[in-house]
C-alpha cells in the first residue's frame, strides 16, 4: 500500500536522488496512479552534483500486460517498461 508516515515519503524521495531508475510493480503503478518521478529543488541538485542529471529519474515498470497509468504514459519522460 501507499506510505503512511511522512517521514517514509521523505526518505523516499531522497533516495530517488541517488537513484538511475524507479522500479514499481505494474499492479502498484495502476493501483496508486503513478505518475513521472518528482524530486525537491534541494534533491534535483544532489543529482547534479553527483553527474546523474537535471531531470528526475525514469520510472521503470514490470509487468506482463503492459497496462500503464495514462498519467505515467503522459509523462516527458516515457516509463520503461519490462515483460517476460
Amino acid at each position: 500500500g501507499p506510505l503512511s508516515a511522512p517521514a517514509d515519503y521523505q526518505l523516499l524521495l531522497a533516495l530517488r536522488a541517488y537513484a538511475d531508475v524507479v522500479l514499481v510493480g505494474a499492479g502498484t503503478a495502476r493501483a496508486e496512479n503513478y505518475g513521472p518521478a518528482r524530486l525537491r529543488p534541494a534533491h534535483l541538485a544532489q543529482r547534479r552534483e553527483l553527474g546523474l542529471g537535471e531531470q528526475p529519474p525514469p520510472i521503470a515498470v514490470v509487468s506482463q500486460s503492459g497496462r500503464l497509468p495514462e498519467r505515467l504514459l503522459a509523462s516527458p519522460t516515457p516509463p520503461i517498461l519490462l515483460t517476460s
